[in-house]
């Protein structure tokens, strides 16, 4: 009915704690067990515990299997990719995904075969110019063959 101090409830818990009683023997207990009973309690342990490693070592297989197959999929592709490549197909393109070196590696094969397909595409035009030149040329010499028709007469060749 009254206000209490602030520090009144820690007092009376040290009082309490000095006050309480000390321990006494309230009896014994003696616990007898079979050796067979021993052994059953034993190996059932042992079995409980097998069975719980196991199926950890169970559960973490699949979530490393899970998470390698995740992990090599973006790799995947890019062999893929590569194989294609080498065996002459045009136009090959890499997707760039997955860990940050994979990309890297599938955006350097990306700008290699890019430069593979212009420099292809740039010979591919030097092959036609230089036929188309040819084809011109020998056009010059089967009507300079003959005196009668304009061009290079034979014995200018010389």
């Amino acid at each position: 009915m009254g206000i209490c101090r602030p520090g009144l409830f820690a007092t009376l818990r040290r009082n309490a704690v000095r006050e309480a009683a000390p321990p006494e023997l309230l009896g014994r207990v003696s616990v007898a067990m079979s050796k067979a009973a021993m052994d059953r309690l034993t190996s059932d342990i042992f079995i409980t515990n097998l069975t719980t490693s196991f199926s950890f070592a169970l559960v973490f297989l699949l979530l490393i299997r899970f998470l390698s197959r995740n992990m090599a999929r973006p790799l995947d592709a890019l062999s893929d990719s590569m194989e294609r490549a080498q065996m002459g197909e045009s136009q090959v393109r890499a997707k760039p995904g997955g860990p940050k070196d994979i990309a890297a590696m599938a955006h350097a094969f990306n700008s290699m075969m890019s430069v593979q397909d212009e420099r292809e595409a740039a010979f591919a035009h030097r092959g036609n110019r230089l036929r188309d030149r040819r084809g011109h040329d020998s056009d010059r010499r089967t009507r300079s063959d003959h005196p009668g028709q304009s061009g290079v007469h034979p014995a200018d060749r010389l």
